[in-house]
């Protein structure tokens, strides 16, 4: 098995921790690939060149300004050859349908402030029984950083626009999968593997209100379900109460 890792990044910059697993992947018997994509915006764009660059079986994603635990990639190679290999951990196994390949690994996140304003870091979890119903509801975690995917489940499919962009495409894997009658296979890694440095500025924070705005139209054209639908609206509501929020220096 052979994982590629996907860092978009606008300046060539590389979390010191993947710089690690970049320098062992060139000895050319890794496990791992390093795909660095720099210079392409939006992010969605650069996305979709790493895919198109990708070799490995499964996809992971590391944003330029954060870092990985140590031990996210041993966990991460571990727990999904383990699976494949027919071992089930009914503990941890989430949201898992029959006997076929892991399609997604989930993991923690360590969220540490970079906004200067001393709010102490926490942690963002997966725990569900249901990761299909409760990702589209908005209840876990929506970034692809905090989860591993299957190669496969992105065929036919391309990250769009610089906002949300994550959401839209998990949005479609599980839609299809869905269409399909299937069931993805989620297991997940209760340890913080991935620590997202949080910053008070970019489309995420919606300091510009007109982005975030046609992204969400986009994505509530493509609902088909009523969960995709309590999960926009959460995104909706949030989005209106933004400027709320920035009066309130919030």
């Amino acid at each position: 098995m052979k994982l590629s890792i996907i860092v978009p990044s606008l300046d060539g910059r590389v979390p010191e921790s993947i710089k690690r697993l970049e320098v062992e992947a060139r000895g050319g018997d890794s496990a791992v690939e390093v795909i660095v994509v720099k210079g392409v915006s939006p992010v969605g764009e650069a996305r979709n060149e790493g895919l198109k660059r990708a070799k490995g079986e499964y996809i992971a994603w590391v944003d330029s300004d954060d870092e990985v635990s140590w031990g996210w990639l041993e966990e991460i190679l571990s727990r999904v050859d383990r699976e494949n290999g027919g071992e089930r951990d009914e503990v941890e196994k989430v949201g898992g349908g029959g006997s076929g390949r892991v399609d997604i690994v989930t993991f923690d996140v360590r969220v540490e402030w970079q906004d200067g304003s001393g709010r102490k870091a926490y942690s963002m979890v997966h725990r569900t029984e249901n990761f299909a119903r409760d990702y589209l509801r908005g209840n876990l975690p929506g970034q692809l950083w905090c989860k591993v995917f299957r190669c496969g489940l992105f065929e036919g499919k391309s990250f769009k626009g610089g906002c949300y962009e994550d959401t839209r495409m998990i949005n479609a894997i599980i839609r299809e999968a869905r269409e399909r009658g299937e069931e993805l296979k989620v297991v997940d890694i209760p340890k913080d593997l991935y620590v997202y440095k949080r910053r008070a500025t970019g489309l995420s924070q919606h300091r510009k209100m007109w982005e975030p705005f046609k992204c969400l139209c986009a994505m509530t054209k493509e609902c088909r379900s009523l969960d995709e639908f309590v999960g926009l609206l959460k995104l909706w509501l949030d989005w209106a109460k933004t400027p709320v929020r920035r009066m309130l220096g919030r």
